[in-house]
């Protein structure tokens, strides 16, 4: 199952047509580096990209290269190990009492104060994949992640 594809976000009517398709998964890559680094990456992940894998983690290798290099831009379900895909069907997908009680990623993301490309500061397509911005969407997936802790154990 797939959560996301850039394709979605590249090809809407408001992607700024000046900017690289690459943008279209910035925020994609941003979760894909945190469920990475948080170690849900699922089995045939680990085992066809583990070199990569572990790069993106010691932030020698670019998360949202690997998304578009190994996964053509593609956030999906099979990436994650069980408590991985578990986490994102919840708070990635947005369709769940969780989400509904604490916030989807999209939602979160779209009100995040981050950096953008210059020109393009009034969509979210124009944000720039950096470490300064990853900081700030890893604050609230942290966040996010705490409390679907406390919401399991419900």
């Amino acid at each position: 199952m797939a959560y996301d594809k850039a394709k979605w976000h590249f090809d809407a009517k408001d992607f700024p047509k000046e900017i690289a398709i690459e943008q279209g998964g910035v925020h994609i890559a941003f979760f894909y580096r945190w469920m990475l680094e948080s170690n849900f990456a699922g089995e045939d992940l680990l085992d066809d990209m583990a070199e990569e894998v572990a790069a993106v983690k010691i932030g020698k290798y670019s998360a949202l290269e690997l998304l578009f290099e190994f996964n053509d831009g593609v956030l999906l379900a099979e990436d994650f190990n069980d408590d991985g895909a578990t986490f994102a069907d919840y708070y990635y997908e947005g369709n769940s009492k969780f989400a509904d009680n604490y916030g989807d990623y999209l939602s979160d993301y779209s009100t995040l104060t981050l950096q953008h490309m210059q020109g393009v500061e009034a969509s979210d397509y124009g944000i720039i994949f950096s470490e300064e911005n990853y900081k700030v969407v890893k604050a609230i997936i942290d966040q996010r992640y705490q409390e679907f802790l406390v919401f399991q154990a419900e």
